[in-house]
């Protein structure tokens, strides 16, 4: 994206760099990933490697892993997208991982 601004001669500073994140946070990793697996594919309707690699799920510590190599990667700006319960997902967000996240 950086490349493509430069070659625009418009500068990176004033574009924010995002990335949605479709996220699952649960303290079973193995049923976050589970059932983010299923939302994905009721969404999709189909399964997809590469869709359901590029959604975080597990634990808070596993999604604070996650989503410092979406940051790393150049993301500035994330956007958070709960596939379910998404109160008590914004709530575990806003409690267990953004502070992480520094």
């Amino acid at each position: 994206m950086r490349a493509a601004l430069a070659e625009a001669g418009r500068p990176a500073t004033d574009f924010a760099i995002a990335k949605r994140v479709y996220v699952a946070i649960d303290d079973d990793a193995g049923r976050a990933r589970r059932r983010m697996n299923e939302a994905m594919e009721r969404l999709y309707g189909r399964r997809s490697a590469d869709i359901e690699a590029a959604a975080v799920a597990g634990t808070p510590a596993d999604c604070v892993a996650a989503l410092r190599e979406v940051t790393a990667a150049g993301a500035e700006l994330i956007l958070f997208t709960a596939m379910f319960e998404q109160a008590e997902h914004a709530e575990r967000l806003a409690a267990e991982v953004i502070p992480q996240l520094g």
